[in-house]
């Protein structure tokens, strides 16, 4: 509990510090290069979602996820295959890394899409839940490690959106790439959460806990869909 508060405060600093520096630059620039002063020009002129806060949220949270690949690799083969070779440390860190950053961006940030900070917000209940069996692979902990897990993989998606509507030389190709990705990881996941749900769990009751958690990822699930449908229509 301690990390994830550590971890909500660091974040929040970080995001603030970067907005800081940002504007500094846009204050000071004179870029005597047109389309270094185009591009910047976008960036001081946006509004309603696509905001400068977006874009900074969008940036770290994909260059933590990529950062947390290599690592959760191997945790996802224990939490699905071996939960008994889990090191319980290290999901408490994974844990409170990334509920931590989705609880920082929703303070920093809560002018966003209602399907993203209710993900957010669902991100915050899970990480309460598998926080008070301490980590441990019992009941529905394993089910919900996987699916951060499986999320994380797709951080490319986060890097994507941080830089949508800048015309980027090779925005379109990041996104279809960022796509691709995004349904790969989504349909494993949604395989996994089956098979950890309704078969890997059988001393858990069907309607008072499986049913409650297979509507509560219903809820981040139709926030993938409604990136997935931005992804494949942009520019089309």
């Amino acid at each position: 509990m301690l990390l994830y508060i550590f971890f909500i405060g660091s974040f929040v600093g970080l995001f603030n510090t970067l907005e800081d520096r940002i504007t500094s630059y846009f204050k000071k620039n004179d870029s005597q290069f047109l389309d270094i002063q185009v591009f910047v020009d976008k960036l001081k002129h946006e509004s309603d979602i696509l905001t400068i806060k977006y874009r900074i949220v969008n940036f770290v949270k994909s260059a933590l996820l990529g950062i947390l690949c290599v690592p959760t690799f191997y945790l996802i083969n224990n939490v699905i295959f071996y939960p008994d070779n889990v090191n319980y440390y290290q999901v408490s860190i994974f844990a409170a890394l990334y509920a931590s950053i989705d609880m920082a961006a929703l303070i920093y940030n809560s002018n966003n899409h209602i399907s993203t900070n209710v993900h957010h917000i669902t991100v915050q209940l899970f990480y309460f839940y598998i926080l008070y069996y301490d980590f441990a692979m019992i009941n529905l902990v394993r089910p919900i490690v996987t699916y951060a897990c499986y999320s994380l993989f797709a951080y490319l998606v986060n890097g994507r959106l941080s830089i949508r509507k800048l015309d980027f030389k090779y925005e379109d190709k990041i996104n279809d790439l960022s796509l691709i990705v995004y349904i790969n990881t989504s349909i494993s996941n949604w395989i996994a959460q089956v098979y950890l749900i309704f078969f890997a769990t059988p001393e858990l009751p069907f309607f008072y806990t499986k049913m409650l958690y297979t509507l509560l990822v219903f809820v981040i699930i139709s926030d993938d869909i409604f990136l997935m449908k931005y992804l494949y229509y942009y520019n089309r």
